[in-house]
């Protein structure tokens, strides 16, 4: 029987090059927003979040996951996020303000951390966390809504928020993801800014 890590590392193998080129772009579209700030580099971010969650659904689950039945239920909440990011770039709900200067910007730092904590648990490429992967990119999506939160896109946020919390929880005790901590304590994190 495949494990988490087995999946995770076919995964990698297969996709490492795309993963990348995908990282670079969405990096590429942070730095544009939060330099220049201009409307039309945050529409771009938030296509590349959705190519990004519909792509995980699509490569993650269906064709390198566990078992047919198991995988499509796995892949629809990343297809719904999809679908939610691109009513965002229609709506103009999240915007390119950022209410917290530079201070806000250090949050961007949180996502190598899965990388990072990955190998200090011993973890071996390609059996760890990789770039494109879903639990960095729901925290890497609630990192970007957290900076950039002057307007709420509220299912969004809470669809995130449900993925980030129970979602990381379950795969922190039951599959011993535990890099998934970064993730739920974000989705706490954002659950709370929320709430305020």
């Amino acid at each position: 029987m495949e494990t988490f890590w087995s999946i995770g590392g076919k995964y990698n193998s297969n996709t490492i090059t795309i993963q990348i080129l995908m990282e670079a772009l969405l990096v590429s579209g942070f730095i544009l927003v939060d330099c220049i700030k201009k409307q039309k580099f945050v529409i771009i971010v938030k296509i590349l979040f959705a190519i990004e969650f519909i792509w995980i659904g699509i490569e993650y689950f269906i064709i390198n996951g566990v078992s047919e039945y198991h995988n499509v239920l796995n892949s629809i909440p990343f297809f719904i996020i999809g679908l939610c990011w691109i009513e965002d770039t229609i709506s103009g709900r999240t915007n390119a303000q950022n209410p917290y200067g530079k201070r806000g910007l250090l949050l961007y730092l949180i996502w190598p951390m899965f990388i990072g904590l990955s190998l200090v648990l011993g973890r071996i490429w390609p059996e760890m966390f990789g770039i494109v992967f879903p639990c960095n990119t729901i925290t890497m999506a609630l990192i970007w809504l957290n900076i950039h939160s002057k307007k709420k896109n509220y299912t969004l946020t809470i669809i995130l928020v449900l993925m980030a919390i129970p979602g990381g929880l379950f795969n922190v005790f039951y599959f011993r993801v535990y890099e998934d901590l970064i993730m739920v304590f974000m989705g706490i994190a954002t659950l709370l800014h929320f709430l305020y």
